[in-house]
């Protein structure tokens, strides 16, 4: 899975009655908004992008496979790995509207355990990306939001694509919900007033709680796109910090790994930041213990701790006596000889 730093997207676009200027049509582009998401800077997580994929069956709301194969066909998207996956002994050629709908309601761990590779999941959903960006260039009015990494600040914009020349601009009224959220956008003067609308479109820096769902509606001349920014939650950090061996010979070496998702840095004390998925290898000439320091997506803190025990070096022999000790046994007839060995302070038998 990837790193995670959440700047996500969130567009919704108004399909109007003109020629499309991208590969794909306006009705295309119209089921292909309705994610709601636009991955314009790769910050999905893998969940995300098979949450899109999702989506993809169910805004084209497509009535056999066929149908669907020639849509993604069209598209350019190959979903041969998708259609491939069964639930609950279903196939995709066997019940395709069936198979569909447990497709919509599956999670990506389900998807993983039925077989359909991570590799194909990205693939997808950066193909999706791509024509979602053609789409942008469609004429007409788009409204779009983009949230910071902490997912409180957002920026929300609008703009606008002129028909023609002679109409380079369009007028709307911006209105958000809730009013606390509205009361923290600047520039001020332009919520809740009849503004111009142009290509350079209209931008707003807000910030709102996590918990809170933002709404944002545009009624424009050339139509009336709406936005809802959910609400979102926080996730706490995925951490595993594990040692190869918790405990070594004096001068042997060990190695620390590490995964952590849901992390905005992650580092290591005395050796500073690193990535999100790694291994060091360390060498402690005596027993230490080593701190995995992650910071949250909301920036709060929390320690990991590995110990490793350095064990004492085992004696080495140096230096030996021999004494050789002889008893005769008169009752069986042996000689019992026994050898003692004196080294390190110590005598062995």
């Amino acid at each position: 899975m990837r790193l995670t730093r959440y700047i996500f997207g969130v567009l919704v676009l108004l399909a109007l009655p003109v020629v499309s200027t991208c590969a794909q049509s306006a009705t295309d582009c119209a089921s292909l908004m309705k994610f709601g998401i636009y991955d314009r800077y790769r910050t999905f997580t893998t969940e995300t992008q098979y949450k899109q994929i999702r989506e993809f069956f169910s805004n084209f709301q497509f009535s056999t496979q066929q149908q669907a194969q020639n849509k993604a066909a069209e598209l350019g998207l190959d979903i041969t790995g998708v259609l491939g996956l069964t639930f609950n002994g279903t196939t995709s050629s066997s019940n395709f509207q069936q198979w569909q709908q447990s497709l919509v309601r599956s999670s990506y761990q389900e998807a993983l355990s039925f077989g359909l590779q991570v590799q194909s999941i990205e693939k997808i959903s950066n193909a999706l990306t791509d024509l979602v960006g053609r789409c942008l260039t469609q004429k007409g009015v788009h409204a779009y939001i983009i949230p910071a990494a902490d997912n409180q600040t957002f920026s929300v914009t609008i703009d606008f694509v002129p028909y023609s020349s002679e109409r380079p601009l369009t007028h709307g009224l911006l209105t958000m919900t809730p009013s606390s959220v509205a009361a923290s956008c600047a520039p001020a003067g332009v919520l809740n007033q009849r503004v111009e609308i142009g290509p350079q479109g209209v931008s707003l820096s807000c910030r709102r709680s996590p918990t809170e769902t933002v709404a944002v509606n545009v009624n424009t001349d050339d139509g009336s796109p709406a936005i809802n920014y959910d609400a979102y939650i926080v996730p706490p950090p995925n951490i595993n910090f594990r040692l190869a061996s918790e405990s070594i010979q004096s001068g042997q070496s060990t190695t620390l790994n590490w995964e952590v998702a849901n992390a905005s840095r992650v580092e290591i004390e005395g050796y500073g930041p690193v990535s999100v998925s790694g291994s060091l290898t360390i060498t402690p000439t005596q027993t230490r213990q080593y701190r995995l320091i992650v910071t949250s997506l909301d920036g709060q803190q929390t320690s990991t701790y590995k110990t490793v025990t350095v064990l004492p070096p085992p004696p080495v022999l140096t230096g030996a006596r021999v004494f050789f000790h002889t008893t005769n046994d008169d009752k069986d007839g042996d000689t019992n000889v026994s050898v003692y060995v004196i080294y390190g302070g110590e005598t062995k038998k």
